[in-house]
């Protein structure tokens, strides 16, 4: 099975989050994929939070390894997402945020879609996590439930 599974990219741009980035990567230790099908690219927005010292010291206790690039000017996540599409290798480029927590079987739900031809993106439901504020909490609930981003599909011809 490890074979058909094609490479992903999951690329991470962040800017002065050093504790939610952390926890982000912390999260995607136990990821049901198989470790050399996917790679963690971060782009770091020109931090001055000591997120370069932290993505440094963390690769010594993730079981997977990571790719850093640091932008010298604040640019924004467009220009970090931009960077990361030129940095990464897989067949598969998965867009996150820097505050997310992923199940386990994340990476195989996203890539089982892409085995019909026609299917070029997916998306998913967004939750917010427990500790999350009131206002995040409220955006997790209209995303789910009301705009019924679970159901959503279009096909393309």
């Amino acid at each position: 099975m490890e074979k058909t599974l094609p490479k992903i990219s999951i690329l991470i741009p962040t800017r002065n989050r050093i504790d939610s980035l952390r926890e982000t990567l912390l999260s995607l230790t136990d990821l049901d994929y198989p470790r050399n099908k996917y790679e963690v690219i971060v782009i770091d927005d020109n931090s001055s939070d000591g997120t370069e010292e932290i993505l440094v010291n963390i690769q010594d206790i993730l079981p997977y390894s990571i790719r850093c690039k640091r932008l010298k000017d604040k640019r924004g996540p467009s220009a970090a997402r931009n960077l990361g599409m030129q940095m990464a290798e897989g067949k598969i480029l998965v867009f996150t945020d820097d505050d997310c927590q992923f199940e386990n079987r994340w990476l195989k739900e996203i890539s089982a879609p892409f085995n019909n031809k026609n299917v070029g993106a997916v998306g998913g439901p967004d939750f917010a996590p427990e500790r999350a504020n009131f206002f995040s909490k409220c955006i997790g609930y209209l995303l789910h439930h009301l705009l019924e981003l679970e159901d959503f599909e279009e096909e393309v011809n």
